[in-house]
Protein backbone atom coordinates (compact mmCIF):
# COMPACT_ATOMS: atom_id res chain seq x y z
CA UNK A 1 0.00 0.00 0.00
CA UNK A 2 1.63 3.68 -1.24
CA UNK A 3 0.93 6.58 0.98
CA UNK A 4 1.12 9.92 -0.83
CA UNK A 5 3.83 11.85 1.15
CA UNK A 6 1.72 14.80 1.08
CA UNK A 7 -0.69 13.33 3.66
CA UNK A 8 -1.18 15.01 6.58
CA UNK A 9 -0.31 13.74 10.25
CA UNK A 10 -4.15 15.47 10.77
CA UNK A 11 -5.57 13.69 7.59
CA UNK A 12 -4.67 10.14 9.11
CA UNK A 13 -5.50 10.95 12.34
CA UNK A 14 -9.11 11.82 11.38
CA UNK A 15 -9.32 8.38 9.33
CA UNK A 16 -8.18 6.04 12.15
CA UNK A 17 -10.46 7.53 14.53
CA UNK A 18 -13.30 7.17 12.40
CA UNK A 19 -12.53 3.57 11.47
CA UNK A 20 -12.34 2.81 15.50
CA UNK A 21 -15.08 5.14 16.69
CA UNK A 22 -17.46 6.16 13.68
CA UNK A 23 -20.23 5.21 11.88
CA UNK A 24 -18.45 4.25 8.69
CA UNK A 25 -15.53 2.36 10.86
CA UNK A 26 -18.93 0.35 12.88
CA UNK A 27 -20.58 -0.54 9.18
CA UNK A 28 -17.20 -2.06 8.66
CA UNK A 29 -16.37 -3.77 11.39
CA UNK A 30 -20.09 -5.65 10.98
CA UNK A 31 -19.46 -6.40 7.00
CA UNK A 32 -16.03 -8.01 7.94
CA UNK A 33 -17.92 -10.51 11.01
CA UNK A 34 -20.44 -11.31 8.21
CA UNK A 35 -17.65 -12.09 5.74
CA UNK A 36 -15.24 -14.06 7.98
CA UNK A 37 -17.15 -17.46 8.74
CA UNK A 38 -17.50 -17.06 5.22
CA UNK A 39 -13.58 -16.60 4.56
CA UNK A 40 -13.20 -19.18 6.63
CA UNK A 41 -15.49 -21.86 4.83
CA UNK A 42 -14.00 -21.16 1.26
CA UNK A 43 -10.09 -21.21 2.88
CA UNK A 44 -10.29 -24.66 4.70
CA UNK A 45 -9.42 -27.97 3.55
CA UNK A 46 -12.01 -29.16 0.84
CA UNK A 47 -13.65 -25.22 0.29
CA UNK A 48 -13.68 -23.49 -3.14
CA UNK A 49 -10.75 -21.60 -2.60
CA UNK A 50 -8.43 -23.89 -1.59
CA UNK A 51 -9.82 -26.61 -3.89
CA UNK A 52 -9.03 -24.11 -6.93
CA UNK A 53 -5.90 -22.66 -5.29
CA UNK A 54 -4.64 -26.77 -5.29
CA UNK A 55 -5.58 -26.90 -8.82
CA UNK A 56 -3.63 -24.24 -9.85
CA UNK A 57 -0.37 -25.54 -8.47
CA UNK A 58 -0.71 -28.84 -9.65
CA UNK A 59 -1.02 -26.85 -13.08
CA UNK A 60 1.78 -24.76 -13.11
CA UNK A 61 3.96 -26.51 -10.87
CA UNK A 62 3.21 -30.17 -12.21
CA UNK A 63 2.00 -29.19 -15.82
CA UNK A 64 -0.99 -31.66 -14.48
CA UNK A 65 -4.52 -30.96 -15.70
Amino acid sequence: MEINPDVKRDEVSSLVREMMKGKKGKQMRIKAQEWKPKAERVTDVGGSSYINFDRLIKEVLHGEN
